[in-house]
């Protein structure tokens, strides 16, 4: 991984760097949703599930709180 990184160019190492920190965002939004989700279910909330994605696809998302 070192050497791939020292051969290749700038923006191939942008391009990398960026598509590895979209991973990790991606992977740490869908964590927390699993967890949410597991937390509704153990409190037996299932009934405001649909609600409460509804609610945090609205309104955690930064590009729609942009928009509003």
């Amino acid at each position: 991984m070192k050497f791939a990184k020292a051969t290749m160019s700038q923006t191939q190492l942008a391009f990398m760097l960026w598509r590895e920190h979209a991973r990790n965002v991606a992977h740490a939004d869908n964590m927390m949703k699993k967890m949410i989700d597991k937390m509704l279910r153990s409190a037996g909330l299932m009934v405001y599930n649909l609600f409460t994605r509804w609610k945090l696809a609205t309104f955690t998302d930064n590009e729609k709180k942009r928009a509003m």
